[in-house]
């Protein structure tokens, strides 16, 4: 009896650190579902209030190739770096975001005959 409180005791006086989420990987899965585009996007915690995330998305697909009437199309490379800002603790509660995206895309056939390619630049603010 003696040596199991002894045992307790030691095993409560000790200090132990509880390890926190410090990265995360997400994917979208409605990007998945239209017309196949593959997506990630990894966060990492940097300090306690601020943390990085990176995406990429990419779909080289062309739906119903030589049927000119019903090819459809949305290829696209998308890559996008933002911060984020949490006022308490990273990953709990809200946050507010900055980031920057480039895209190259080549889209057609999804709601008419044309079709268009070129790059796309992009930047956006959140909370």
């Amino acid at each position: 009896m003696k040596k199991g409180i002894i045992i307790l005791a030691a095993l409560l006086g000790c200090a132990v650190t509880a390890g926190a989420q410090r990265f995360s990987v997400s994917t979208n899965v409605p990007d998945w579902a239209f017309l196949g585009t593959a997506n990630v996007k990894g966060e990492v915690a940097i300090s306690n209030n601020w943390s990085l995330e990176t995406g990429l998305r990419y779909n080289p697909w062309t739906w119903r190739e030589g049927d000119p009437d019903r090819q459809m199309e949305d290829r696209k490379v998308t890559l996008s770096e933002s911060v984020r800002w949490w006022p308490w603790t990273v990953y709990t509660e809200w946050w507010l975001s900055g980031g920057v995206q480039w895209e190259q895309y080549n889209r057609g056939g999804i709601w008419g005959r044309t079709t268009e390619e070129g790059d796309a630049y992009g930047f956006r603010f959140g909370a």
